[in-house]
């Protein structure tokens, strides 16, 4: 995930999967409380040992070949992503697999917190988010979950509308895309 400032010149990169949720982002909505992303979970990649993301391109953390205590940074621009590719290709940059729950992550603005099943949604694949003034909704592999945006505590679920991919918050109630 990317947060770019409202005069586009500041950048901040988060990965979901460093805190608790899943690699794959499926959707995201800001709301007075927070911003909210929808994670799938399963296995995701990361490039070196760190990565780091700029306005311009990214930074690599990988190990130098051949040197065991031997370390380096590379940087690839967004023009240099033909490199970037055949770095990934031939090891030059190695990948490695994590797994991931899936989930909610929620920034309330100094720190990310992720919601789970344990936490009373219907299933950890949320595929879709919609809000409004009260409640945050998240379109699961299970249904879907109504939570209330002051306690985030799951407060009602839908388990037939299974997996929607895109949902909809109106005057008239929720709208689904299944």
């Amino acid at each position: 995930i990317v947060r770019i400032g409202r005069a586009g010149d500041d950048y901040t990169y988060y990965l979901p999967s460093d805190y608790g949720c899943g690699a794959d982002v499926t959707s995201i909505v800001g709301t007075p409380a927070g911003v909210f992303a929808a994670t799938k979970p399963g296995p995701g990649y990361e490039l070196g040992l760190k990565t780091k993301v700029f306005k311009d391109g990214i930074a690599v953390f990988s190990r130098r070949e051949g040197q065991k205590y031997s370390y380096k940074w590379t940087y690839y621009s967004r023009s240099d992503r033909r490199k970037l590719t055949d770095d990934v290709t031939t090891a030059e940059v190695p990948t490695r697999e994590i797994k991931t729950p899936g989930g909610i992550c929620f920034w309330n603005g100094s720190a990310w917190r992720g919601i789970f099943k344990r936490g009373g949604l219907p299933d950890n694949s949320v595929t879709a988010l919609a809000a409004d003034a009260s409640f945050l909704y998240a379109g699961t592999a299970g249904g879907i979950a109504a939570l209330d945006l002051k306690t985030l505590k799951v407060v009602k679920t839908i388990p037939q509308a299974v997996s929607p991919f895109a949902l909809a918050a109106g005057e008239s109630g929720l709208w689904v895309a299944t």
